[in-house]
């Protein structure tokens, strides 16, 4: 049987990882298992499903004053097949955890949510509430903000002896959030850098003291070092020449094939320092045609991204293709469509073809948003201006002067 994922999480320069009783609880209210039959901690599941199924968790557990009940993420739960859709896995997990309630965000898709059922009854619970905020800082500064100017028994809650033993405390990873109106929940989630992060977003411990509703919310972090995914391989597997030994990843001619997207992303050997018999540009831009061809985009994004983090020209032309690809719906643009994040890290050559795209070629609205957020974001927000109102002025039909435009008015747009 595997062993725990060993979790990362970066807390400034210090990484702070607490193991003290992870996993060992077993308690009335923990899944009774038939025999014979594999258990794991849910903690360990979410992470292997996160990857798998390229999703994102988070976890608002609740206490008795007297204490005594389980968190959330000290169950284990039943491995069994693993599920073959993010709905699967909400199926099978929902069957096995009583009185918690597991929801697929209809905002942002990416995400997975378990809440407490206890919490929805609470007429006090500050995270179904709406509010209206305006933000710049770190996930711990938004908490504390949020404390400050609407819900003074929301608090960050310090990583430690807490919820399994699991905290993180972010205070490094910066974010920019902006709403008229959202859900708390909403709030600590959608303004995340989703492919910089831990599949577990977030945890919201929350416990009534004196008869007052008291949470504590602890953001986990983003990726450290060099982020690569570690499912603590079965025993013996470290001798294999076709299995990568930190994810179990088969691998093909040395290399492991886009199909396991973030794993592939980071796992995979670095061409600069190794000799590689495969090109891996050249499957990552096929993995994304074939994929979005069959309508099958499950880590299509990752095999974007290593396009953007290689600079790889060749590139360019399937990611302008498939720009408006829509991995989810959150408050960061590069994040809801990867490849404008791939084009960006690309640069100059991205930022050119993207123009021309704009010159010479029809554009639905959000195309000619999201190319001249590629200009923007590699010539920077002035030159991009300059450029556009520039091409504006020379415009040869209306279709053109009409998409200078818009893209002008997507630039005044993110200003703002």
């Amino acid at each position: 049987m595997p062993s725990l994922k060993r979790i990362k999480v970066v807390v400034a320069v210090t990484v702070f990882i607490c193991f003290a009783g992870f996993g060992q609880c077993q308690e009335a209210s923990s899944p009774k298992l038939r025999r014979g039959e594999e258990a794991i901690p849910l903690w360990d599941y979410l992470y292997r499903q996160g990857v798998k199924l390229d999703c994102y968790f988070t976890i608002e557990e609740m206490t008795q004053e007297e204490g005594g009940d389980d968190w959330i993420t000290e169950h284990e739960v039943q491995a069994g097949n693993d599920p073959s859709s993010i709905e699967k896995m909400i199926e099978q997990l929902s069957a096995q955890l009583k009185g918690v309630h597991i929801y697929r965000s209809k905002e942002n898709p990416a995400v997975v949510h378990f809440i407490d059922e206890r919490l929805e009854k609470e007429k006090e619970y500050s995270l179904p509430k709406c509010v209206t905020i305006k933000f710049r800082g770190t996930p711990v500064e938004l908490v504390e903000k949020l404390q400050r100017t609407s819900f003074e028994n929301l608090h960050p809650k310090m990583g430690g002896v807490f919820s399994g033993g699991i905290g993180g405390y972010d205070f490094t990873t910066k974010i920019y959030c902006s709403t008229g109106g959202a859900s708390v929940r909403r709030v600590l989630t959608d303004w995340l850098p989703l492919s910089h992060y831990t599949r577990t977003l977030w945890i919201a411990e929350t416990q009534r003291t004196d008869g007052k509703l008291e949470t504590g919310v602890d953001h986990l972090g983003g990726q450290h070092g060099d982020g690569k995914v570690d499912l603590s391989p079965y025993e013996g597997q470290e001798t294999r020449d076709d299995i990568d030994y930190e994810s179990g990843a088969p691998k093909f001619n040395g290399v492991i094939p886009f199909d396991y997207g973030q794993i592939a992303y980071y796992n995979n050997p670095d061409p600069d320092k190794e000799k590689l018999h495969v090109n891996l540009v050249s499957q990552a831009i096929t993995f994304i045609d074939e994929r979005l061809k069959a309508d099958k985009p499950l880590q299509v994004r990752w095999a974007m991204f290593y396009l953007g983090k290689r600079k790889a020209k060749e590139g360019v032309p399937v990611l302008l293709k498939y720009l408006d690809y829509h991995y989810t719906t959150c408050g960061i643009l590069e994040e809801s469509y990867p490849a404008v994040r791939a084009l960006t890290q690309i640069g100059q050559p991205a930022a050119d073809a993207a123009f021309d795209e704009l010159v010479g070629k029809d554009q639905s609205n959000l195309r000619v948003r999201l190319l001249a957020a590629v200009v923007r974001a590699v010539e920077g927000p002035k030159p991009a201006q300059e450029r556009l109102e520039k091409s504006l002025t020379a415009a040869k039909d209306d279709a053109q002067k009409k998409r200078f435009k818009l893209a002008l008015k997507s630039l005044e747009d993110e200003k703002e």
